[in-house]
């Protein structure tokens, strides 16, 4: 018998976490709701407390990484360097390769594989709130700090999220940091100086 003393949060969090934990070793399909109830210390029934169904929990997971990916402050960018200095930032903060972003990014690519309807959502935000404000920074570029006029922005940009969005899950999801690991920062910084290059 569970008992559970924890603040409303604090019990969602830990449905959260424990599913994160859970699908680090199996699809998501394959988990149980009994046992996320068991790896959070909690009845199967406070479960559905907070969640309607299993499926709900992953809409929470993809409101966790809309958070992470989404928070990019671009309203003081008057200069190329602030522009740099902002992605660099940006990108140094939400692509850390830490304990929580190697669950995210994992839960991500089931994601992508296996929930179309929510992976196009999940890009159509990613496209409003990241890729978009990027490319509007980069057409002032154009007119103001000698950006080719002739460069396809869409694709630049994307260019430089896919990439550094897939040397994150190469390096902490696919597990290859473990036999060569780089120095995230400076491959962040190098990716954005090759960006910014590419554009002139």
């Amino acid at each position: 018998m569970f008992v559970n003393f924890s603040m409303p949060e604090e019990t969602k969090n830990k449905i959260v976490e424990s599913t994160l934990s859970l699908i680090d070793k199996k699809p998501f399909p394959q988990v149980r709701t009994k046992e996320i109830a068991e790896k959070a210390s909690i009845s199967e029934a406070t479960i559905f407390k907070y969640f309607k169904t299993k499926d709900s929990i992953l809409d929470n997971l993809v409101d966790k990484f809309l958070a992470i990916i989404t928070d990019l402050d671009l309203s003081h960018v008057e200069n190329e360097e602030d522009f740099r200095n902002a992605l660099i930032h940006f990108f140094t903060k939400s692509y850390k390769i830490n304990y929580l972003s190697r669950r995210i990014f994992k839960f991500v690519l089931y994601i992508c594989m296996y929930k179309q309807d929510t992976f196009f959502n999940l890009n159509n935000i990613i496209n409003t709130k990241l890729i978009e404000p990027i490319e509007k920074i980069v057409e002032i570029g154009k007119n103001n700090w000698g950006y080719n006029k002739k460069i396809d922005t869409k694709i630049n940009v994307r260019l430089l999220m896919h990439s550094l969005t897939f040397f994150t899950i190469h390096q902490g999801v696919f597990g290859a940091e473990k036999v060569d690991k780089y120095d995230m920062d400076k491959a962040i910084r190098i990716a954005v100086d090759n960006f910014l290059k590419s554009l002139k």
